[in-house]
């Protein structure tokens, strides 16, 4: 199971395999959007799309890519691929990227099709660490249309952050003006609640008040 970016990895198997285990089948992991899939399929190349993983998926076929032992070949979504991502740390405790999650969704795919036993192989091919602000990231998740909520028929499906889901970004009485300008920077808010406990509400904190709270402190002199 591989996925192509440079084209490199699946040049390199497919050739190294043909001189030592010539039955051996690639199985094409590509996202949606990417023109690889439906070449490798029907040889036409259509017009690319977009997409969110990264590092696999070309909206060009590479020179050196060599498809001829590609068997078969999956177009993943974004959402999908996201998701396969999130499970395998929450199963396996291993911490894959997005790229990684396209490949596990194709090989599952892959392997609900099958009716004898084969041995699958795929790849944990980069690593999770990079996307802590995106696939691990509930909000980004959220704000990208990647994550699927219960849906109430109200007013509540219209918050994209709700309280009870865990999701408010808040600051406590006694975090300092750096955790909460970090927490808005990152949430890309002006303004955050002041929880007690993480439930009761005892104020609001934004950017102008924590601008004049540093302009106001005096400097310490050394």
């Amino acid at each position: 199971m591989v996925g192509v970016g440079s084209a490199g990895t699946l040049t390199g198997l497919s050739r190294f395999f043909k001189r030592v285990q010539p039955e051996l089948a690639m199985v094409l992991a590509d996202p949606v959007g990417s023109v690889m899939a439906e070449y490798s399929r029907s040889g036409q190349l259509e017009t690319p799309g977009s997409w969110a993983v990264e590092g696999i998926g070309e909206d060009f076929i590479p020179s050196i890519a060599d498809l001829s032992s590609v068997r078969h070949a999956y177009s993943i979504s974004d959402e999908e691929s996201f998701d396969h991502a999130r499970q395998l740390l929450k199963a396996e405790g291993i911490l894959g990227g997005s790229s990684t999650g396209t490949l596990l969704a194709a090989a599952l795919r892959y392997c609900r099709e099958q009716t004898a036993p084969k041995r699958v192989v795929t790849f944990v091919c980069d690593t999770g660490t990079r996307y802590l602000s995106k696939v691990y990231n509930d909000q980004w998740m959220n704000d990208a249309g990647l994550l699927r909520y219960k849906h109430y028929g109200d007013l509540r499906d219209l918050i994209a952050r709700r309280f009870e889901d865990g999701r408010v970004i808040s600051v406590s009485p006694d975090d300092t003006l750096l955790t909460a300008f970090q927490r808005m920077r990152l949430a890309d808010v002006s303004q955050l609640p002041v929880l007690v406990d993480g439930r009761e509400l005892v104020g609001v904190i934004d950017e102008s008040t924590s601008c004049s709270a540093c302009i106001k402190t005096p400097r310490i002199s050394k």
